[in-house]
């Protein structure tokens, strides 16, 4: 966990993950402003997906607007404050589309009262939540606090209350989405490190 040491992680292999997800966030926000016409084939709406069952991937990576996209890139970069040393490219280049789909495909299955998505949250709560546990693994004593607070937001927000993190309007946050990401995070998390620590054996 990177940052409670004296040095950022800014070697490149640390660094170009986060960057390549925020151009590729910030490139697909663009072709909703000036290609509404192609975005629409792009963002997840229940009706449609049995005829075009991308929409279930696609949508993960869409934004409504300017705060909605510029919140999941602070988002974005807090990770990596946390957890550059769990987010390789590799590790990356796979985790990100599993975790969209758990998003995605929960949704569709879990939860039918969502019938329009778009947003970048559920599989970045994925990120935290893979980051956390990988850090519980690796005996990291906050990452069991970052943990509880992942699981924590995301269940208060689905069966409680959902919470703005900037005071906004929380009428049209997709909690499902939330809880869906932070669950496939934890999953994956134990897959990639062989099981939770601490259960197994100390």
């Amino acid at each position: 966990m990177f940052l409670l040491s004296t040095q950022l992680p800014l070697a490149r292999h640390q660094v170009l993950p986060f960057v390549v997800l925020s151009v590729f966030l910030w490139v697909l926000f663009l072709v909703v402003l000036f290609a509404p016409a192609g975005a629409e084939s792009l963002l997840y709406q229940r009706h449609l997906l049995e005829r075009q069952i991308w929409r279930v991937f696609t949508g993960q990576f869409m934004h409504l607007d300017w705060p909605h996209l510029l919140l999941n890139t602070a988002g974005v970069w807090l990770a990596w404050l946390l957890f550059a040393e769990h987010l390789s490219c590799r590790r990356m280049l796979w985790l990100l589309p599993v975790l969209a789909l758990g998003c995605g495909i929960g949704m569709w299955v879990f939860a039918p009262e969502i019938e329009d998505y778009l947003g970048f949250s559920g599989v970045l709560y994925g990120v935290f939540a893979f980051g956390a546990v990988s850090d519980v693994w690796q005996k990291i004593k906050f990452g069991r606090w970052l943990l509880v607070g992942v699981i924590v937001k995301v269940s208060w927000d689905y069966w409680i209350t959902p919470v703005s993190l900037l005071g906004g309007d929380t009428s049209e946050l997709a909690t499902a989405a939330h809880l869906l990401g932070a669950v496939s995070g934890v999953f994956c998390a134990v897959l990639c490190n062989g099981g939770m620590p601490y259960l197994k054996h100390k």
